[in-house]
């Protein structure tokens, strides 16, 4: 189904036709609705911030990024911005600098000018994508070999755990999901929990740390990760508070320590940062990773190498590995002088029969939004929605 997508010249002309205001024809406010994007001050705008995240993905060597960071890296290269249709202003960082960028960003994208998928949503959950799809196999065709019986029993064996092996136990908190892209491979290379969470430590994820550690029963260290301003410097207090009353409370015996290895009073003054848009006394992580990238990778591993040896872990794993593939070699061999009645396996034709489908349902054309509406009826649809909350 081919429709002409109405876009900000087009809206214009047909308001002209009608003689009718544009915002009759949009739902959102006309800096908001996603059709009426494309002024000359906005096609500048967006122009300006494609090139800038195109220089930043080539200069990182990455694909994606959070729109935030570019805010941060604009600052850190003393750019300008685009101020009305024809001047400049310098970029100083401030919420409206911020607000610029954001905006930008988001017609950029709606223009075309940045793929949708540069850019990273580190502000939500992702999914939980439970409904998944694949295309049915022909089950007459399958082929058993020894190779693949070995390897499905092998592939997850670890008979000593590299954990066991360790002296201590050790998990990172942070307030914030923004740096997960980096704390993520942190804490599977060296084998650590992570815990982020949006804000202060929650006393249920300190309780369920307690349930952790007291069946571990070794030294545990946390390594809290938050910003630099007055809440980021109180949580890993509140949260060492909570773990207080905890170990008090339960009776328990065990040896907790947690310290806030990022983002501290030295750090933002050595690396001397800049302070969050709109907050002077706030400096973000973010910060950090855009002015210095990999710092806070640096800063993290370090810490977290103090408490585990990798040469430990990796001994370990070679020592799993070896008894892996030892094993992997006796299943072939034992399975060897049946590998033609393997491959030459075959399931009775019309095991199950016909598989059921489910059918298309008949519905009412009531929904809030329906895609089978044209532009016109689809928007007058959102227009009486609104104007029913009285």
């Amino acid at each position: 189904m081919n429709r002409a997508v109405p876009d900000y010249e087009s809206l214009k002309e047909i308001a002209r036709k009608i003689k009718c205001p544009v915002k009759e024809l949009i739902v959102l406010s006309p800096q908001n609705d996603p059709y009426y994007v494309g002024s000359p001050t906005e096609l500048r705008s967006a122009e300006w911030i494609a090139e800038i995240v195109k220089e930043y993905l080539e200069e990182r060597g990455c694909e994606r990024v959070h729109d935030r960071a570019i805010h941060y890296y604009i600052l850190s290269k003393g750019l300008e911005r685009p101020k009305g249709k024809n001047d400049w202003k310098r970029y100083e960082g401030d919420i409206n600098d911020f607000k610029f960028t954001m905006k930008a960003i988001q017609n950029a994208r709606i223009l075309g000018l940045i793929p949708w998928s540069v850019i990273e949503d580190k502000r939500n959950p992702d999914p939980i994508i439970m409904a998944y799809y694949w295309q049915h196999e022909d089950i007459s065709s399958i082929r058993v070999t020894p190779e693949q019986l070995a390897w499905n029993f092998v592939e997850g064996f670890q008979p000593f755990n590299p954990q066991l092996q360790q002296a201590y136990h050790v998990e990172i908190w942070t307030e914030k999901t923004t740096i997960n892209n980096i704390l993520i491979p942190i804490a599977r290379k060296y084998g650590v929990n992570l815990q982020a969470f949006s804000g202060h430590a929650t006393a249920t994820r300190v309780y369920e740390l307690m349930r952790r550690v007291f069946r571990i029963s070794k030294p545990v260290r946390i390594l809290y990760i938050s910003d630099f301003d007055k809440y980021g410097h109180n949580m890993p207090v509140a949260t060492g508070r909570k773990i207080q009353w905890f170990v008090d409370n339960l009776g328990v015996d065990l040896d907790i320590k947690l310290d806030k290895i990022l983002l501290t009073e030295e750090q933002v003054e050595f690396y001397d940062l800049p302070s969050a848009p709109g907050e002077e006394n706030k400096v973000e992580l973010d910060a950090l990773e855009v002015y210095y990238p990999g710092e806070i990778k640096k800063i993290v591993e370090e810490a977290v190498s103090i408490y585990i040896d990798l040469e430990v872990m990796e001994e370990v794993n070679r020592a799993n590995a070896i008894i892996r593939q030892e094993l992997y070699s006796i299943i072939v061999d034992e399975l060897e002088p049946i590998r033609d009645q393997l491959e030459s396996i075959q399931l009775p034709p019309n095991l199950v029969g016909e598989l059921p489908k489910a059918e298309i349902i008949e519905e009412e054309s009531n929904a809030l939004y329906d895609s089978s509406r044209d532009y016109v009826d689809q928007t007058l649809f959102f227009k009486q929605f609104l104007r029913s909350r009285s």
